[in-house]
């Protein structure tokens, strides 16, 4: 069997399986976030049934409304169950929709399988959507086999990582509800995935398709950041290496394309997301904003220091989902994506500490470090942009998830035979458990 087939084989195995945990976890359990989903949904459904981009200022439509009349959700009580018509001002934030200042590549590209699936399947349009953004979870599942594959990992391995990756509860509650988490994160692996498989091609060819894809995750969720800094790192090294060879060399003249790769994804991110976005579908509402501003500062700290420590006290957990979701709130289920987080981030610096520079290490090393210096920084870097658009100071434990994700692929690198066998064990045991979680803690929704 070629190496090909094997990682084909790998890829639907792996699929396979997190189809099977997060399609439980979708038909069984009864939490979802209504606070963003409902947003998120109505964003995707707008798009599927009136195949139109919805104005950044709209309100919260009559189909969202509806679909959480009748829930009981805490937020969502004071409409009208079965009434004709829903006051959108009382939904949260008075019926604004906080997910419309998104640039609408997450919501185009899970709209159009919500449409089939909701024409095809007689699916209700909630249902259709749950299910369509469910797919890029098991996108990142073949993605990362995709990618560990590319970085030398034997198929033992590589599907021990998919799996173990693919059954932490904050990758299982993110990627089953609406939301853009998963997808950033899936499009960000296939970033640096297309970087290796195209290494041998020109690189106008390599730098255009994995930059390319590096500017869509960032566009789907800024934390995407990951990607890019990976790919500018590997181009890096190789135009290293290529300088060394030749009669004037220069590690300056090794910087010039991986910093034209950078410069055209910044300027790509502002120009899609700043100008373009605006001017198609008008400025964005800033009641949502005022609303969940002044709802953020009276409960976050607003203290740099205070903030940045509290982001960072959130690292361990990035892999946990809150503990008041009723499927994941036992003990273990809380232990194991916490011990996961640690062992991620202790591998990345095992592995980074015994490396050299980023454009004179190995391919496995690179993705090491990038992983390890988005986790290092990105709060920072996401507090300066808070602070730039005069935002409140915020951070969320999923917001680590790229780079937790992308580090993990570092894990069973490298293995013996005997090991890989006892990574798909350890893998498998860990599937096999918050599977049993799914259906052990919950019952099926009505």
């Amino acid at each position: 069997m070629t190496a090909r087939m094997r990682t084909l084989l790998t890829a639907i195995l792996a699929s396979i399986l997190t189809a099977i945990l997060a399609f439980s976890f979708l038909a069984r359990s009864e939490f979802y976030n209504p606070f963003d989903e409902n947003s998120h949904y109505d964003y995707v459904v707008r798009i599927a049934s009136d195949a139109s981009l919805p104005p950044r200022d709209a309100t919260i439509s009559q189909q969202a409304l509806q679909d959480w009349a009748c829930s009981g959700v805490l937020g969502f009580d004071q409409l009208s169950c079965g009434a004709a018509t829903q006051d959108p001002a009382k939904a949260p934030w008075a019926g604004a929709n906080t997910a419309l200042r998104y640039f609408p590549t997450y919501y185009v590209l899970t709209a159009l399988p919500t449409r089939i699936i909701h024409d095809v399947g007689s699916a209700s349009w909630l249902d259709a959507a749950r299910i369509a953004t469910t797919g890029w979870l098991i996108v990142l599942s073949i993605s990362l086999v995709l990618l560990t594959r590319r970085l030398g990992m034997g198929v033992l391995t590589s599907l021990a990582t998919a799996v173990f990756v693919c059954s932490m509860p904050m990758v299982v509650v993110q990627g089953t509800s609406m939301n853009n988490d998963i997808a950033g994160a899936a499009v960000a692996v296939l970033a640096v995935w297309s970087w290796l498989a195209l290494r041998t091609h020109s690189g106008r060819t390599r730098l255009f398709v994995s930059g390319g894809l590096a500017l869509s995750a960032m566009t789907i969720k800024e934390n995407a950041l990951v990607a890019v800094l990976a790919i500018a790192l590997l181009e890096w090294s190789d135009r290293y290496q290529e300088a060394q060879d030749s009669p004037h060399w220069s590690q300056w003249r090794a910087l010039r394309m991986p910093a034209a790769l950078v410069t055209a994804i910044g300027a790509g991110y502002v120009l899609l997301l700043y100008v373009l976005d605006p001017v198609v579908r008008g400025p964005a509402s800033t009641a949502a904003e005022e609303l969940v501003a002044a709802a953020v500062a009276g409960v976050e700290p607003q203290d740099w220091g205070l903030a940045t420590a509290k982001a960072y006290n959130y690292l361990p957990y990035g892999l946990q989902s809150a503990g008041f979701i009723p499927v994941f709130s036992g003990a273990w289920a809380q232990l194991i994506p916490v011990f996961a987080s640690m062992v991620v981030v202790g591998t990345l610096m095992f592995r980074v500490m015994r490396t050299t520079w980023p454009w004179i290490s190995d391919t496995s090393a690179i993705v090491a470090q990038s992983s390890l210096a988005y986790l290092a920084s990105f709060p920072v870097l996401f507090f300066v942009l808070m602070k730039a658009q005069g935002l409140p100071l915020v951070f969320q434990p999923r917001y680590f998830l790229p780079g937790l994700i992308l580090g993990a692929t570092m894990l069973f690198l490298g293995l013996s035979r005997r090991w890989s066998i006892a990574a798909l064990a350890g893998s498998a045991a860990v599937y096999v458990f918050m599977l049993l979680q799914v259906y052990s803690a919950t019952t099926p929704t009505g």
